[in-house]
């Protein structure tokens, strides 16, 4: 399946002095199916006590998931929690410990010519995309 890049910026909000750097960025996508939104940022708070937070939304029709990669802001300890809201309530579960096998497939892909991690095409589409939304972004703040 493919998408389309709406829109996308890429901007330098907080690092004047370094006009090459790009310190956030944000596309968004759309889809016959779905739509999605993607940002990245480098602004981490001097009070969060850990260098970053990586943090995931998936948003339904009927809930949503958040994946909290280094950090839970109510001070749990551990890394990768994950909360999720649906009809029935809100959970919570603690994923360390969890195997990471999908950067492994991609090694073990590339190493043996195999689509184990994902097809060859959605990686291709997926860097499309990338490399449209760069291209077309919309330029902020102190970038040179």
């Amino acid at each position: 399946e493919t998408a389309e890049v709406v829109a996308s910026t890429v901007g330098n909000f907080a690092h004047p002095d370094d006009p090459g750097m790009n310190d956030f960025g944000e596309v968004l996508l759309r889809s016959e199916n779905a739509q999605g939104y993607v940002r990245v940022d480098w602004y981490t708070p001097q009070g969060l006590p850990t260098w970053g937070d990586g943090r995931l939304f998936i948003l339904g029709t009927q809930g949503y998931i958040e994946l909290r990669k280094y950090v839970d802001v109510e001070g749990r300890p551990g890394t990768n929690h994950l909360f999720w809201v649906n009809d029935e309530g809100t959970h919570y579960e603690q994923l360390d410990g969890v195997p990471l096998t999908y950067y492994d497939h991609v090694v073990a892909d590339v190493r043996d010519r195999t689509h184990t991690a994902a097809p060859q095409e959605h990686t291709f589409e997926v860097m499309r995309l990338a490399l449209t939304a760069q291209a077309q972004a919309t330029r902020r703040g102190h970038l040179s």
